[in-house]
Parts: structure tokens; C-alpha cells; sequence
């Protein structure tokens, strides 16, 4: 009796696994979703990052043809929600809406239990608008004056502080000017207009909810964050024209599992891509002066890398 050949008959077995595998697996994806999906917010509710993905959730679910679920997870700059998607099953099902600094930023300031390969990133959605402001009728109307006037009264200045990127910005231009800066935590963005309007602090941080304020007359703006102008602030000073190099960069960030499929990973940018283009969503954006722009899978993990680069360069200017 002729013996088989061992080799033939296990590349046999493995192309008809393949054949079997390969076709399923197409025809999941091509299927996803076939149940509804869960966004992960990384903030509290009522901030920024929350208001708008929450007002994507219904065009999103109808892009998608299944339910958006939303539930907030915040804490560590983002970093509770982003590690706990990092550990969710890789099939779509669960992402992650975050800002970009969590990848990029807060692990460049202290130990994080998520790296940002541990995530399939999918889109950037939107980009913050950072900017400082004062309770309307304070003695100063820009950073120079505010500055000025804390070297007058000799004292420190105090600010609502959410995160390590207004932290990190601020010990830079404390440094730079000789003066003290000292960051009163609050929960999220959402908790920045309370203290400054209830006159609990000198100064606010905001990546763009104090738009409606600054429109009302409720506060006074006193200086971008950013690089460059904002768009619907083009006579607010920036840094480059206060005379400080960089800015701040924040990106509104989707990502999912690392090993998420390709298809999938597609299917969810596309889906975010049309679901931002809704009035509503637009609407949202505007009124919190939240840049509106998009990027897909294909360019998203490159900027990503730039801008961990960028603020590199930022944290090694303040440890001089």
C-alpha cells in the first residue's frame, strides 16, 4: 500500500482552510455591522470631545444601518478608555473617541498602562481650537496684560486645568516669563466655564466651549493656544504672535482594537466620514469653534506621529 505524502497532504489541509477561512471572514466584514455598536467617550459628559461625538452617534448608526451606544469612560487624559478598548475583542464592534494627546502627549509625561500600537486608529474627525479666556470685566484683555499685571501684583495666577496639555503650555510661558502658574483641576472640559465664570480662578483653558460665551459677552478672550489664528477668532493673538514658539495641536481621534480587519476598519471611516458631513454634526462644531475637517486610516497614524514628535520637542524646551 502506497503511503501518503505527509507534506502534500497538510499544504492540502491548509489551502482548504484558507479557502473555507478566507471567504468568511470577507463576508463578515462585508456584513459588519450586523449588531449595534458601543463608542467609548474618554471624557465626561457635557465636554468638547462628548458633545459632538454624541451628536454623531444617531447619523453614524444610520450610515452604518445599526445603533450607536455611547458610554463616557473618562479619566487619565483620556487614557481609561483608551486602554479599555485596546483590550475589547478586534472586530469593530467597540471604539474609542479621544483626543489625539492621549497618544501622543500623555505618555511622554508619565507612565501609561496603553501604547498607541495598541490601537487601530481610524479616523481624526475634528481638531480642537485651544484658547485661554477671563470672567468678562477683569483688568486684563490678553495673556501680555494678565501676565503684566501678575508681575505688578507680584502673585501667581491661577487657571481651570483639565489636562497635561494645558499644563504642559502654561509651566513653558510661567517659565519663560518668571512668574508662577498654578493649574486648579476640574472634571473635563466641561467643568472649565463654571470656575472662571464663578470667579474661582484667573484665567480658563478650552479647546473651543467657550465659544458661546465669547459670542454672549459673558467672557473675555485672551489669547489662542495654537500656533496660528483660530478660524472664527481671526483677531485673537496667537503664540507665534505673542512671541512663543509651537502650539498646541488636538485632534478628535477614532480608533479601535489593534488588529481590528481592514474592511471593517474601512467601512467605520467611511461611516464617519459621510456622518460628519450632517447639519447637526456641522451645526455642533461651529458652535463650539471646533475645526471641522477629516482624515482616514491611510493618514491618520502619520499625524499622529508628527504631532508625538512636535510636543517631544515642547517637553525637552521646558526641562531646559
Amino acid at each position: 500500500m502506497k503511503r501518503p505524502n505527509i507534506g502534500y497532504t497538510l499544504f492540502g489541509a491548509a489551502l482548504l482552510g484558507a479557502a473555507i477561512a478566507g471567504p468568511t471572514a470577507a463576508v463578515m466584514a462585508a456584513e459588519f455591522p450586523t449588531k449595534s455598536v458601543t463608542m467609548i467617550v474618554a471624557y465626561r459628559a457635557g465636554g468638547g470631545t462628548d458633545t459632538l461625538a454624541r451628536a454623531a452617534a444617531d447619523p453614524l448608526g444610520k450610515v452604518l444601518g445599526q445603533k450607536v451606544l455611547v458610554q463616557n469612560k473618562p479619566g487619565a487624559g483620556g487614557g481609561v478608555a483608551a486602554l479599555y478598548t485596546s483590550k475589547t475583542k478586534p472586530d469593530g464592534y467597540t471604539f474609542v473617541v479621544t483626543t489625539s494627546t492621549t497618544y501622543t502627549l500623555e505618555p511622554q509625561l508619565k507612565k501609561v498602562a496603553y501604547k498607541s500600537d495598541d490601537l487601530r486608529h481610524i479616523a481624526v474627525i475634528g481638531q480642537f481650537q485651544e484658547a485661554i479666556f477671563t470672567k468678562a470685566g477683569a483688568p486684563f484683555k490678553t495673556l501680555k496684560d494678565m501676565i503684566a499685571t501678575a508681575k505688578k501684583e507680584k502673585r501667581a495666577l491661577k487657571y481651570a486645568s483639565f489636562y497635561q496639555l494645558d499644563r504642559l503650555v502654561t509651566g513653558f510661558i510661567a517659565d519663560r516669563e518668571g512668574i508662577k502658574i498654578i493649574p486648579v483641576p476640574v472634571k473635563g472640559g466641561a467643568g472649565v466655564m463654571p470656575a472662571v465664570l464663578g470667579g474661582h480662578v484667573d484665567f480658563g483653558w478650552s479647546g473651543g466651549s467657550f465659544a458661546p460665551h465669547a459670542r454672549a459677552g459673558t467672557i473675555t478672550m485672551l489669547g489662542a493656544m495654537t500656533k496660528e489664528r483660530l478660524g472664527q477668532f481671526p483677531d485673537l493673538m496667537s503664540m507665534k504672535d505673542f512671541g512663543y514658539p509651537g502650539g498646541t495641536e488636538v485632534f478628535i481621534t477614532v480608533s479601535a482594537a489593534a488588529g481590528t480587519p481592514e474592511p471593517v476598519v474601512k467601512k467605520l471611516a467611511a461611516g464617519w466620514q459621510k456622518a460628519m458631513k450632517e447639519k447637526a454634526v456641522v451645526d455642533i462644531m461651529n458652535k463650539r469653534n471646533q475645526l471641522i475637517l477629516f482624515h482616514g486610516p491611510d493618514v491618520v497614524q502619520d499625524l499622529l506621529k508628527k504631532q508625538t514628535a512636535m510636543y517631544a520637542d515642547m517637553v525637552k524646551l521646558l526641562k531646559k
